[in-house]
Order: C-alpha cells, then sequence, then structure tokens
C-alpha cells in the first residue's frame, strides 16, 4: 500500500504535465520499414479540440498528388486512408 501511496501522486502529477501536439503545421513522413511491414493503406487520425480544425494534406515534391482539404468540427475526430 505504501508503494500506491507514492507512486500515485506522481503519476497524476505526469499525467496533469503532459499536453498534445498543438499548432497550424506538422510535417510528417509515413515510414517504409520494410515491404512485409503491412504499412498498406496509411492511415492518419485528426482530432479538432475547442475549435474547428482546418487539415490540408499536401506533397509539395510530388505534384502529381492532389492536395486533400477538409474540415472537422470542435471536439470530434476523423479518420483518413490513404492507399499507397
Amino acid at each position: 500500500m505504501h508503494f500506491l501511496n507514492k507512486v500515485l501522486p506522481i503519476f497524476l502529477l505526469f499525467c496533469n504535465l503532459s499536453y498534445g501536439q498543438i499548432g497550424n503545421e506538422f510535417w510528417f513522413a509515413a515510414p517504409d520499414l520494410q515491404v512485409a511491414h503491412g504499412d498498406d493503406p496509411i492511415i492518419f487520425r485528426f482530432s479538432a479540440f475547442e475549435e474547428d480544425a482546418g487539415i490540408t494534406i499536401s506533397q509539395p515534391g510530388n505534384p502529381s498528388f492532389k492536395k486533400i482539404e477538409f474540415t472537422i468540427k470542435k471536439i470530434l475526430q476523423n479518420l483518413l486512408i490513404l492507399p499507397i
């Protein structure tokens, strides 16, 4: 019981200090570990907090990639599946 009394307050403190990624621009590269890894399709998960979030997915180095744009309403989540 003493272990729980010591560990629980520390755990709660760190949970209170942790934050998610919040901002306007993020760079992401889908990993390609190996052919048999099972990374097809690429799945993106997005969440919005107190405000609506405008999402744009593009590949600046690939002019044939069609830009994907959509909006997530506040306090909601969305899933986007990109086949390779």
